[in-house]
């Protein structure tokens, strides 16, 4: 992070992230007679980034905005040597506002999001068996809001409402 004025800060990132699975399975069928043993491995490695900047309007408001990427490592299923998926990746924006009134005894937080799926993961039930299967790409996009208020000491009251 660096701060560009007293008000405005600007923050950017890299990260490098590598992930390794390997699962020995063994595995009989209701249908066979013999134990089916297998092995699986891989890995993914991926670079992701952010990119943010927060602008501190007054001493109780706060402006922000970021886009990053990120990523999920693939995997496999136990099922047979053949069912693997892909890793997930996303690009993600948000923009909001973080708000303090009446001496901190209220904040009211306000956000808007879109993230760009691609090989997006589900997890699903088929055949009575948990499955991960990659959907393709997704887009979610939504805003929230939450209100934090404590109006004697002692007592905090809380709301928040999102949309996606």
């Amino acid at each position: 992070s660096y701060s560009v004025t007293d008000t405005l800060k600007v923050t950017a990132g890299l990260r490098y992230s590598e992930d390794e699975k390997r699962a020995d399975i063994n595995r009989k069928e209701f249908s066979k007679s013999a134990m089916e043993v297998f092995a699986k491995e891989d890995s993914w490695s991926k670079v992701t980034w952010k990119l943010g900047a927060n602008w501190q309007v007054t001493d109780g408001s706060m402006l922000y905005a970021s886009a990053s990427t990120g990523y999920k490592s693939g995997g496999f299923l136990q099922k047979s040597d053949a069912d693997s998926y892909d890793e997930e990746k996303i690009l993600a924006w948000e923009i909001g506002s973080k708000n303090r009134f009446y001496n901190d005894r209220m904040q009211a937080n306000l956000s808007a999001y879109y993230y760009d799926y691609t090989d997006m993961q589900l997890r699903t039930i088929r055949d009575l068996n948990s499955v991960v299967t990659n959907a393709g790409e997704a887009d979610v996009k939504g805003i929230e809001l939450e209100i934090l208020a404590r109006p004697i000491d002692g007592l905090e009251l809380g709301a928040a409402l999102a949309y996606t």
